[in-house]
């Protein structure tokens, strides 16, 4: 993982006060994550990732999933490691090794020389990977994936530059000590947040942050939900 994306992932770790611990959910994660360093730097991501999918299908039964034809019922149970949606689609839940190679590729994104960027890179690895009978080739369909995936994160940063040059903008006379920009810059990026989470990931006083959180509603920047959850808008 990137810095700027650790430190990131525990700012936003501080806000909702959550603990680090360990679970052998990503005990599969850690070492797939590994198994991607030994790959790096790379220039070729494609021959990469080609590489590492026919890795995992050929060395473990695990990654080849079953198969499901649409239309069969839904099966959402705790005890089931993937869930099958109503299009017929596997959808790998958590601690599967389908997902947790999804993870492991998301949280690299050097592979794709974006090592600076605090970006993860979801939807690389999907299902299409690891028929037991695939319908395509691997290569083709890693590219088409990362054709997808680029494209949706292409239009999410320009969308992004758009909202925050708006915002910053529609908060440009407020006093130098005001945290109002960045109370909306930190919620915009991760959701629902209450003020406590804002304060925490501000490093403010919860009147401080409740004081930004006003700030936005009232410049229709962002809404409160329940009276609790901030939710930031786009100007």
């Amino acid at each position: 993982m990137t810095a700027s994306l650790s430190r990131d992932t525990a700012r936003v770790m501080r806000a909702k006060n959550y603990r680090e611990r360990f679970s052998l959910e990503f005990v599969n994660v850690d070492y797939l994550c590994e198994k991607l360093d030994e790959y790096l730097p790379t220039s070729d991501p494609l021959s990469v990732l080609d590489e590492f999918v026919h890795s995992l299908r050929e060395g473990s039964s695990a990654y080849l999933e079953a198969e499901f034809s649409a239309g069969r019922a839904v099966h959402d149970r705790p005890n089931e490691k993937n869930v099958l949606v109503k299009t017929g689609e596997l959808r790998p839940g958590p601690g599967s090794s389908m997902w947790a190679a999804g993870l492991a590729v998301a949280s690299r994104p050097e592979l794709f020389r974006l090592a600076k960027a605090p970006l993860l890179v979801p939807g690389i690895i999907s299902p299409r990977l690891f028929k037991r009978l695939p319908d395509m080739s691997i290569s083709d369909a890693l590219q088409m994936n990362m054709a997808n995936v680029f494209e949706e994160i292409w239009q999410d940063v320009i969308d992004l530059h758009k909202a925050f040059n708006d915002a910053e903008r529609l908060l440009e006379d407020l006093y130098a000590s005001s945290r109002a920009f960045d109370a909306w810059k930190f919620a915009y990026g991760i959701g629902p947040v209450n003020r406590l989470e804002l304060a925490r990931a501000l490093d403010v006083t919860p009147k401080t942050a409740y004081r930004a959180a006003q700030v936005l509603v009232e410049r229709d920047l962002a809404e409160l939900r329940d009276n609790r959850y901030l939710i930031a808008k786009a100007p």
